[in-house]
């Protein structure tokens, strides 16, 4: 199967990306062209008149020391919008910078540093670009939104993208949305929103990349950008055409070529030839697709491009392999795997393997074609691209098995399994989400209405009441769904397992898990028709005093805080029911791993936890300042924080205290909770985390719990990867201890 190369624009923008036409299935992409620092729409006439007045600003030689290093600055700018080489660029920033050092300019030394990092992506060598631009961050960081923060936060998400760093490259390209709305700058704002499309694209999470694609167009239609808007509507057309809505991106190609018949500008055109073949590809139009292609090859050609070239080289191989002519395209691949010095982009090189493989076992030349395939399994496995090391390996395991080779076709098909089993959800998964989206949006709603202000005291109070009315009988409606949901679903395993695998010790094994999460559910419902029944019994007698006038705007400020705590720890009980539930339909697996801030987690539960630790009078504190990036699903891990946190509190009198802090330890994030509250015997300990202890425990002002919220704390932890661990001791408090893999 085809591995299409796609390149995303806007304005400036090439960012490089494999796609598998036939399953519409995203690789990441191992480099961004470094023309995407440069300016490519900046007249060259114009340049030049800048560039002959900073040249007499630094041929005088009384100008002032600042003066010249902004010269300096200048014409290092100017230069990367020539897209000249690295030489030029780094010859003015190395000189701003000597001089803004040696008079302590620190704007200067900070601009300087950035330029450095530039003309290091011109070379390539993102690691000494990303540590330049580090430096200037450490700088700039510290001052108020303006162009150059946001210009250097821009190009900050660039070398992280370049290095395929998603996460942090979305964090940097979100820092620099905010920056350029700070300053008003409409423009930098449609280039965050499009770069943000770009690696959600990248990611395969197209929903998302066509928001950001959506939100840029936006932008760029009212400000009149034809080119960019232009690019907005390639690169929707290339999610739609993903998505199989071929009509849509038809829709969208004629509007981006309508556009770009216009340009004069080379770049512009062949990149848009190979965006828009690659749409043309995608709906298996390969005539189209080839001819476009070609001019393409052409035209970087005449104008030594060999990169942009070398995308098209590997297209028209691609498009050879599907239309059966294995000649020309080995012939292509060849010449695409001699260049990996000159054009060092992991892409190219894996999918001149996998075609090479693929046409050279078909053609009887079995071991060879094997070497080949092996060689871009490998790549895929170090650059990190699931789908396709999921598929490469059930075709790795067709060809073994075809050469009697059983034991490795046997481990690429359990490879394949694994991958396929991490990157596809089952239908009960999607509609779990749903509800899980549905009681997130139910529960926001309900906290946007109690910040507002309102004019009549009374009327707020009984709309409060009726709002936390209605999210309780959603919440009781959720949570029957779920174990509606979570019956049927049982419910069909048993089956499917009885059909499949018959064996009596895997059904006796399933009836032992049943009983326990049965007796475990039996529990769980005692208690809740007693924590849900004593909160909705005081609303509804405080809506009868209401009604009756027998409550005063005095008395409802004296009320207000009970309630809002009775509604918190309802909604938290109701969140472990909800999440506890689950994560059994899941069969206990993290449903969506990736690199989460755990600082971020930390912050935003002190947050919502704050008001309740100042009513008890307990000190309340965690980390903050620098992300400390762990490998987990950033939900359940959000769960077990909340979860301690809340533990933490229940459990500490006022005058104590209770700390949040993390810290990465080798390859793994340590998390810590501690307390100085009651603390825990030895038979509390050894029975924390089972769920056949039905005892409840009650807190330090009576608050009653079943110990649900620390047993999903134990499973959340434990499917992520990580362990829990308490050390307590009887009134001297606990430390509970979260370690899990690092990003």
């Amino acid at each position: 199967m085809p591995h299409f190369l796609h390149t995303h624009q806007a304005g400036h923008i090439q960012t490089d990306q494999l796609v598998c036409a036939g399953k519409n299935r995203f690789l990441k992409p191992a480099a961004i062209v470094f023309a995407s620092f440069l300016a490519a729409n900046i007249p060259n006439k114009a340049i030049a008149g800048r560039t002959d007045s900073l040249r007499k600003v630094l041929q005088t030689a009384s100008v002032a020391d600042t003066t010249r290093a902004q010269a300096l600055l200048g014409m290092a700018w100017e230069y990367k919008n020539k897209n000249t080489n690295s030489d030029s660029i780094r010859h003015y920033s190395d000189a701003a910078l000597k001089l803004s050092t040696r008079i302590s300019y620190a704007r200067g030394e900070a601009l300087a540093q950035m330029y450095e990092g530039i003309a290091d992506v011109l070379d390539q060598n993102y690691e000494k670009a990303q540590a330049n631009l580090m430096k200037a961050w450490a700088v700039m960081g510290k001052q108020p939104p303006s162009k150059d923060v946001n210009e250097l936060l821009h190009n900050i998400g660039l070398v992280y993208y370049m290095q395929t760093k998603f996460p942090e490259a979305i964090a940097y390209f979100e820092r620099s949305k905010k920056a350029a709305k700070d300053i008003g700058n409409d423009s930098r704002v449609a280039r965050a929103y499009f770069y943000l499309g770009d690696i959600y694209n990248d990611m395969g999470n197209y929903a998302a990349s066509l928001k950001e694609y959506l939100g840029a167009l936006k932008i760029y239609e009212t400000l009149g950008a034809t080119n960019s808007a232009s690019n907005c509507y390639t690169n929707i057309a290339t999610l739609y055409a993903q998505l199989k809505e071929f009509d849509k991106a038809r829709e969208y190609v004629d509007k981006s070529l309508q556009s770009f018949e216009k340009s004069t500008n080379p770049q512009e055109v062949y990149q848009n030839y190979a965006n828009v073949g690659f749409v043309y590809s995608l709906m298996e139009d390969y005539p189209k697709a080839l001819d476009l292609f070609n001019k393409g090859l052409r035209l970087t050609d005449s104008m030594g491009d060999e990169y942009w070239n070398t995308v098209f080289l590997t297209n028209i191989a691609e498009i050879y392999t599907t239309t059966k002519q294995p000649a020309k395209a080995l012939a292509a691949y060849e010449v695409v795997l001699k260049r990996q010095k000159t054009v060092p982009d992991v892409n190219f090189v894996l999918a001149a393997h996998s075609g090479m493989g693929r046409i050279l076992f078909q053609q009887g030349k079995k071991k060879e074609g094997v070497a080949h395939m092996q060689d871009a399994l490998k790549l895929m496995q170090e650059t990190g691209q699931k789908k396709l090391i999921m598929e490469t390996s059930a075709e790795l395991a067709n060809m073994y098995e075809a050469t009697g080779d059983y034991k490795k076709a046997l481990e690429l098909s359990h490879t394949y399994q694994r991958y396929k089993d991490s990157l596809f959800n089952a239908d009960n998964e999607r509609k779990i989400q749903k509800i899980q989206y549905d009681h997130d949006l139910e529960k926001k709603q309900l906290q946007i209405q109690e910040l507002k202000k309102t004019r009549d005291i009374q009327a707020s109070f009984t709309q409060k009441l009726q709002i936390a009315l209605g999210v309780l009988i959603v919440s009781k409606v959720l949570l029957i769904t779920m174990l509606v949901l979570f019956y049927r679903k049982k419910r069909s395993e048993k089956r499917a397992k009885e059909k499949v695998q018959g064996q009596k010790e895997q059904l006796q094994l399933q009836a032992s898990r049943l009983e326990e999460l049965n007796h475990f559910k039996d529990k769980t419902f005692s208690v809740l028709s007693h924590d849900l029944r004593g909160p909705i019994n005081s609303i509804t007698a405080a809506i009868q005093m209401l009604n009756n006038k027998q409550l005063t705007a005095e008395e409802y400020e004296i009320l207000k805080p009970d309630i809002n705590n009775q509604l918190s720890t309802l909604n938290l009980l109701l969140d472990n029911v909800l999440m506890w539930a689950r994560s059994y339909m899941q069969e206990t697996k993290a449903s969506d791993p990736a690199p989460t801030d755990i600082v971020q987690l930390i912050g935003s539960n002190l947050s919502l936890l704050g008001e309740t630790a100042e009513r008890k009078q307990i000190t309340l504190s965690g980390t903050s300042g620098a992300p400390v990036m762990a490998f987990c699903d950033g939900g359940q891990i959000n769960i077990v924080l909340r979860n301690l946190i809340m533990n933490a509190l229940k459990f500490t009198a006022a005058g104590g205290s209770v700390s949040v802090q993390c810290s990465k330890v080798a390859d793994t994030v340590r998390i810590t909770v501690t307390d100085t509250g009651v603390g825990m015997d030895a038979e509390q300990l050894e029975n924390l985390f089972n769920a056949k202890d039905g005892r409840n425990t009650y807190g330090t002002e009576g608050e009653r719990g079943i110990g649900l919220g620390l047993l999903l704390c134990h499973e959340f932890v434990r499917v992520n990867d990580g362990t829990i661990e308490v050390q307590s001791e009887k009134g001297k408090g606990s430390t509970f201890v979260v370690t899990l893999p690092a990003a």
